[in-house]
């Protein structure tokens, strides 16, 4: 009995040390899962650090990158002067600026606005510039008052207006200065010297209306009211011009 308790005996420390044993490899195992586990989530933040930091340094030099591409394109534009005119537009296979000047020739009765009224035909010739946003206007007239033509008066007038140029009409209206010259026949007690005139002159006010189609573009037709007030002759009277405008450019 002896004998066989005591194989019993080391039978049962076998199994229990086999046991023992047994559970710290289960332990050393899981142990060792867990460095493996802590070793691979270390890596991944390694990496995706490095991934954060390169995507930051890409982004700063694409930026760096794109300010010089910027700053060279605006040197360069400044460089070269390139503008965009858009004061071009294109009509009927046309290339034409807005808001050009523009040569007036016309000619129409001319009215005196003193007692002594009178009705006679007057020439005149007029010259208009874009000036920024408005035009100014010059005005070069001719007139002959009297049934023997031994008068004859000339009316110089520059004022300041606006035009509406439409395809197809133009509206403008104008205010200024004049300055006129009266030639007269010379009278010595009474009896006209032929061929010997003198002149006098004065300052005044002048205003126009004007209205002209355009059959093109750039050429047209229609009248003009105008009234000049100064000391020796005031007038008032219609022209009908024609409209020559420097707008065309090229063709297309």
């Amino acid at each position: 009995m002896t004998t066989k308790l005591y194989i019993l005996l080391v039978f049962i420390c076998v199994i229990l040390a086999n046991s023992a044993s047994g559970q710290d490899v289960i332990e050393n195992t899981d142990s060792l899962r867990r460095v493996d586990d802590s070793l691979e989530n270390e890596k991944m933040q390694f990496f995706m650090r490095q991934a954060i930091r390169l995507q930051r340094e890409n982004d700063s030099l694409k930026a760096l990158r794109d300010n010089n591409e910027i700053k060279n394109a605006q040197q360069y534009l400044k460089k070269e002067k390139i503008k965009v005119d858009t004061n071009e537009f294109v009509y009927g296979g046309n290339v034409y600026k807005r808001k050009s000047g523009y040569l007036t020739l016309g000619a129409g009765p001319a009215f005196n606005l003193k007692p002594i009224n009178y009705k006679n035909p007057i020439i005149g010739v007029g010259l208009t510039f874009r000036l920024k946003n408005n035009y100014l206007r010059t005005n070069y007239s001719n007139i002959r008052f009297d049934a023997n033509k031994l008068y004859r008066n000339q009316y110089f007038n520059i004022g300041l207006g606006n035009t509406q140029q439409k395809l197809k009409s133009v509206i403008s209206y104008y205010f200024g200065l004049s300055y006129s010259f009266l030639w007269r026949p010379t009278k010595i007690n009474g009896t006209i010297v032929p061929d010997t005139y003198s002149r006098i002159g004065s300052y005044g006010v002048y205003a126009e209306f004007s209205y002209y189609y355009k059959p093109l573009y750039d050429i047209g037709v229609g009248p003009t009211a105008f009234v000049n007030l100064d000391f020796i002759n005031p007038i008032a009277g219609i022209r009908f011009d024609l409209y020559f405008a420097n707008s065309f450019k090229r063709k297309q």
